[in-house]
């Protein structure tokens, strides 16, 4: 070989083409090929050592460069053969250097961009020719590189390396690049050439041009050729990945869109103004459907990865495909020998969900068959319907109806009266005779069962015996709880598990592994798919169990048992707008289209009972003029305030007293496409006009400022407050009264046009009606309706915030007052600094702040993030005395939800521990390295295993099956002793966990919507309290226990006590809550009863519950003759729950009861029981 230059090529395109165009000039260069997702390999030492080497570095890296920012490039030639990372400013070719302005950015227009990029380069070429010396040739150079890149194929990347080895002095012919087009048509059988026909149905796909053209073709090819042989037109379209809008203009009346690129379509990399294209696709109402192409990833690794997608192919062929509506991102390709090949089990899978989700376009209304889904989980006759703030019974009648309106063959009924009576449970009371429902036989279950491969099935046999098993199978055979209204099969999902009831299930319940779906739930899938032919399935309400069942986290193969269920039927989910965390697993793990459903209209929690007369008592005290009669008013003040539990201060128990009262709390549940009435949309914008808004000052500040008040000390000040919000009241009053004050008008103007999308909730019904047809549904962010007002209106496709912008600034911010708050209350509270903080982080809470908890775990570090990009992010370090305190150590709990929906943030947060344990600091002022030194290890990142998002401390709760709280603190730490960090994921760790529990000195975590306070959701006790009995049970004492209060126009710390009373005592007790609940029948009593399980499982785990609150759930609940009829008649099975939980509650000493209230409660039990026990006879 002649003495030839030396080319490193760091490459994200992978195809046999440039591995055989590197062969073919080996006589003039040697190159060296490394593939981006190998970069993980190599230490920093061995990539010096090839840079060292190397003539000409080409760079082409997706995301962030990671180790490649870290490595020494002197003033070697590099060119960044792609944009989009901070690379590219370190980019230089002889004398030309890349100028900073062509770091990424966001634009709004790609194609303008694209032009003046191309016109620019254009100039520099034709200046290089003209004077063809210095800078002006090296530019040229630069450029003319990357146009071969840009293009592909082996002539182009053969010239490619030719033209930098003519660059670097050797004699070589070279030809200049051959040029795509920027988009146009390609069919694998008839090329370039090809002519579209109109022939319906039409599918149409768009792929790369260009450079990524190789990597989509035998994908397409084999696409093509399936919808061909089904009869179904194929239309495909070619892009350059940055004017994507441009070729999908050129579908015309396609019955389907099928993407095989990377990002979102307006823009691709480059990004651009989502509203462009939202508002194509609406235009075209063809449906959305997205792959997920690993293009960068080995068949292999993904194959053993339970984690399925690499971090670079889940956002980039999932997560950002989803913010433009995409769905169904089933793996069809993978690298396998330098060339990504189909693959043809997941060609197939997808390219047949398509076709039945076309067929809804040609069908019928009146042939259609719609299989709706509704729960009973946990399994109880009392959880019937269970759905998060979602009145199902009704939902259904108003569905129903809206569908025979429409024309579908369905009978209308009273839903919910049906199926009492039909005794359609997940049972507890109840057994298998007693259900009415239809059974598919042993026989016919082991036709379908068969079909499964070998390792499924046994896998079931294995944990639930040979069919039919023992879980909802009688002699008949397996229960479908199914009712046929018709065309329309109303089917209850089975229970995951059975009901827990001795040690031996305990102990299982700890230490089982996730197991696959028994027979009954496999039965009930198999019935709708091959017996009632299901065309659709509506899973309805927040949220059922399927998508959390054994498989890959995302990017499932056959063998995944959310797939093997789901089968090939398409998939509508109806979920609640502001769970856009479990949402977004159903989404991916089920291949759900989301419909979000609203949140219930909102109100203040007011006063009632004590602490009304409390708030009169203190009025009457300040009204007070003469002194004896004041001092007497006061000790009447505190005399109440004692028995209600409160400080012997005045300030506090007015503060107390206030906060509870304009507390916001739901009114009742939602129902499907109900619309708000006026008065409800006054409510909604009075309180929307608390918050501050981007660029805009909420209501209340404004109206503080204009009297001269700082609304931060406003808010600290119940009575300077109270001010404020009587006239708040006056001024939303006025406005709609047609007499607005000029300087209210903007915000008032925004809060009404907010509310009026929140009151609305037609779109609910509307794109039901849509996505039944097949048609295009608009996305949505998800979230908490009065923090992100974008979430609304209601009824659109939800998917996630970015994660590549969390932290936000502005999330940023508060995370750091709500972490000095921590600290300061510690420091108060024991005079020295915590040296460890266990905090719990969830993805329900990120996507909802944007990423508060994250900024919180950063502040306590003492670190600063930087967005260089929106892949990169640079870890800033305040010194020691910026940071006027010591580094604070955290000990991360996340959920299975945070783990899938934030890789990114993961990785993050494990790169700052592991800098900040690493400084050249005193361990006096470092916690972190002090405990890594202890123990060795810089993990601090720990969840449940790959694959599991809970613990299984929730089902020993649910069941009432666990001994002591040791046995809730074992449960916990056994499902959350996994570490995850940038190269672990989910690798058992116990040992270093415990010792880590060991020097935790506060337990937090943020409350993120006000839908939820911590008694209102069973997570709280699970993961909140388990992880502070964990730290009990291992330090021998408790840590402090804090709630970061983000719902409220100022974040707020508090004890886990205090939080537990307000939500008690603004909810649970509040006879106004109450009453919207019991307005919607057996599902609001269902919520009623859910409170007294979540009070006794906080006793459990935090013992923060008082003793006056347990008696003051008897006084409301028992002792209020009307009330507990009222109960009793709307639904006798959750009053039943209620009071064993009072009475277990009693037996486990967390209620100290009155022997009279003791004695009332269990003559109730009796009486409930016994009336049940004869309906069961």
């Amino acid at each position: 070989m002649n003495e030839g230059i030396k080319i490193l090529l760091i490459s994200t395109v992978v195809n046999k083409s440039l591995k055989e165009a590197i062969k073919s000039v080996s006589n003039f260069c040697e190159v060296k090929l490394i593939y981006s997702y190998d970069l993980g390999k190599f230490k920093k030492d061995d990539l010096n050592t090839l840079i060292e080497w190397a003539d000409v570095i080409l760079v082409d890296a997706r995301g962030d460069p990671g180790i490649l920012n870290e490595v020494e490039l002197k003033e070697k030639d590099l060119i960044a053969l792609v944009g989009g990372s901070s690379l590219i400013s370190k980019a230089k070719l002889g004398k030309f250097r890349m100028p900073a302005k062509f770091s990424a950015s966001f634009v709004s227009d790609p194609a303008s961009l694209k032009k003046r990029i191309e016109n620019i380069q254009k100039a520099i070429e034709t200046t290089g020719k003209i004077l063809p010396f210095g800078v002006l040739r090296d530019a040229r150079n630069y450029v003319k590189t990357l146009r071969y890149w840009a293009n592909g194929g082996y002539e182009n990347y053969r010239n490619m390396f030719l033209h930098l080895c003519k660059i670097k002095g050797l004699d070589v012919k070279i030809r200049n690049p051959l040029e795509f087009p920027d988009f146009g048509f390609y069919h694998p059988l008839y090329g370039f050439d090809y002519t579209p026909n109109n022939k319906k149905p039409q599918i149409g796909i768009l792929f790369y041009g260009g450079m990524h053209f190789e990597q989509c073709q035998k994908t397409l090819e084999k696409m093509t050729s399936w919808f061909e042989e089904k009869n179904l037109n194929v239309i495909p379209v070619y892009s350059d990945g940055i004017l994507n809008l441009n070729a999908l203009e050129l579908l015309k009346d396609v019955d389907a869109i099928l993407s095989l690129m990377w990002f979102r379509l307006n823009g691709g990399p480059i990004g651009g103004d989502p509203k462009s294209t939202i508002e194509l696709l609406k235009k075209k109402k063809a449906k959305l459907f997205w792959p997920a192409l690993m293009f960068n990833q080995k068949l292999s690794d993904w194959e053993e990865a339970e984690k399925g997608l690499n971090m670079i192919t889940l956002f980039a062929s999932v997560t950002l495909p989803e913010m433009d509506g995409a769905t169904e991102p089933i793996p069809v390709c993978g690298v396998y020998e330098d060339e990504a090949i189909p693959i043809e089990e997941g060609v197939e899978r997808f390219c047949e969900r398509v076709r039945r989700w076309v067929n809804l376009r040609y069908k019928p209304n009146s042939e259609k068959k719609i299989a709706i889904i509704i729960y009973d989980y946990p399994p109880g006759e009392e959880n019937l319907g269970n759905a998060a703030y979602l009145d199902t019974f009704e939902s259904l009648k108003v569905i129903l109806t809206r569908l025979k309106d429409e024309g579908y063959k369905v009978e209308i009924a009273d839903v919910g009266e049906i199926l009492l009576e039909k005794r359609l449970f997940n049972p507890k009371l109840f057994s298998e005779k007693a259900i009415d429902c239809p059974r598919l036989s042993k026989d016919d279950y082991l036709k379908f069962f068969n079909e499964l491969p070998e390792d499924l099935k046994r896998d079931v046999i294995e944990n639930f015996g040979d069919p039919p098993g023992d879980i909802m199978a009688d002699e008949n055979g397996i229960l479908i709880p199914v009712i046929l209204f018709e065309n329309v099969a109303l089917g209850i999902q089975p229970s995951r598990r059975k009901v827990l009831e001795n040690d031996e299930d305990l102990l299982s319940a700890i230490h089982d592994k996730t197991k696959p779906p028994h027979h009954q739930y496999l039965a009930f899938y198999f019935w709708l798919k091959n017996i009632f032919k299901a065309d659709v399935v509506i899973h309805l309400g927040t949220h059922g169990t399927l998508e959390f069942m054994k498989g890959k986290e995302c990017g499932l193969s056959s063998r995944c048992w959310p797939d093997v269920l789901i089968s090939s039927i398409p998939h509508l989910y109806v979920y609640h707008v502001i769970n856009v965390s479990e949402g977004t697993i159903a989404k991916r793990r089920s291949y759900a289209t989301l419909l979000s459903y609203n949140s219930p209209p909102y109100t203040t929690a007011d006063l009632y009972d004590e602490y009304a007369r409390l708030e009169e008592l203190i009025d009457e005290l300040r009204a007070e003029k003469n002194p004896a009669r004041a001092e007497t008013a006061k000790v009447k003040v505190f005399e109440l305030a004692e028995k209600l539990g409160m400080e012997k201060d005045l300030e506090k128990i007015e503060g107390k007293i206030y906060e509870y009262k304009r507390s916001i709390i739901p009114k009742g549940l939602h129902v499907i496409g109900k619309k708000y009435d006026f008065q409800e949309l006054k409510d909604f914008v009075l309180l929307l006009s608390r918050y501050d808004r981007a660029g805009l000052k909420s209501l209340h500040r404004l109206i503080a400022e204009k009297i001269g008040l700082d609304f931060e000390k406003v808010l600290e000040d119940s009575r300077m407050l109270k001010v404020v919000d009587e006239e708040a009241k006056k001024i939303v009053e006025e406005y709609f009264s047609g007499k607005p004050k000029k300087e209210f008008e903007e915000i008032l103007n925004y809060c009404k046009k907010v509310a009026e999308s929140f009151s609305e909730n037609t779109m609910e019904l509307e794109n039901l009606l849509k996505a039944l047809k097949g048609e295009y549904v608009e996305p949505s962010v998800g979230g908490d309706v009065i923090r992100n007002p974008e979430v609304l209106p209601t009824g659109r496709n939800l998917y996630q915030f970015d994660p590549l912008r969390i932290p936000t600034e502005a999330a940023t911010e508060r995370g750091k007052k709500a972490t000095k708050k921590i600290i300061e209350r510690y420091l108060k509270s024991y005079g020295r600094y915590p040296e460890s903080i266990a905090l719990v982080l969830w993805g329900f809470e990120t996507a909802q702040t944007f990423g508060e908890t994250v900024a919180q775990i950063f502040e306590f570090l003492g670190i600063e993030i930087v967005h260089k990009t929106a892949w990169e992010k640079e870890i800033k370090v305040k010194s020691l005395e910026e940071l006027g305190r010591p580094r604070i150590d955290v000990v991360v709990t996340i959920c299975g939800f945070f783990r899938d929906m934030f890789p990114n943030l993961i990785e993050l947060i494990d790169r700052g521990v592991k800098l900040v344990s690493e400084l050249e600091e005193p361990e006096e002022f470092n916690f972190v390295k002090k405990h890594k030194k202890e123990l060795k290890s810089h993990l601090r990142l720990f969840g449940p295993v790959a694959t599991e998002y809970g613990t299984r401390m929730l089902q020993l709760v649910e069941d009432s099956v666990w001994e002591s709280e040791k046995d809730l603190a074992n449960a916990y730490l056994s499902s959350m002793c996994y570490a995850y960090s940038k190269d672990l994921h989910g690798v058992e760790a116990r040992e270093v966990f415990e010792s880590l529990l060991k020097t935790v000195e506060i337990v937090s975590q943020t409350r993120s919507s006000v839908d939820y306070e911590i008694t209102d959701l069973d997570h709280y006790y699970e993961f909140f309290g388990g992880l502070s009995k964990a730290v009990e049970v291992i330090k021998g004492g408790k840590a402090e226990m804090v709630i970061v209060d983000s719902t409220q126009e100022m974040a707020k710390v508090e004890s886990i006590k205090d939080s537990i009373e307000r939500g008690t005592i603004t909810r649970t007790l509040n006879p106004k809550w109450i009453e919207e609940m019991l307005k919607h029948g057996f599902n609001g009593v269902q919520k009623i009863a859910d409170k007294i399980e979540y009070l006794l499982g906080l006793s459990a785990t935090t013992n923060a519950v008082k003793n006056r609150l347990w008696d003051k759930v008897v006084e409301r609940f028992v002792l209020d003759e009307k009330l507990f009829n009222r109960l009793r008649q709307l639904n006798i099975y959750a009053l039943r729950e209620m009071l064993e939980k009072l009475l277990e509650a009693e037996k486990r000493g967390y209620w100290r009861a009155q022997e009279d209230l003791k004695k009332k409660v269990q003559e109730k039990y009796l009486e409930i029981d016994g009336i049940l026990e004869e309906g069961i006879r």
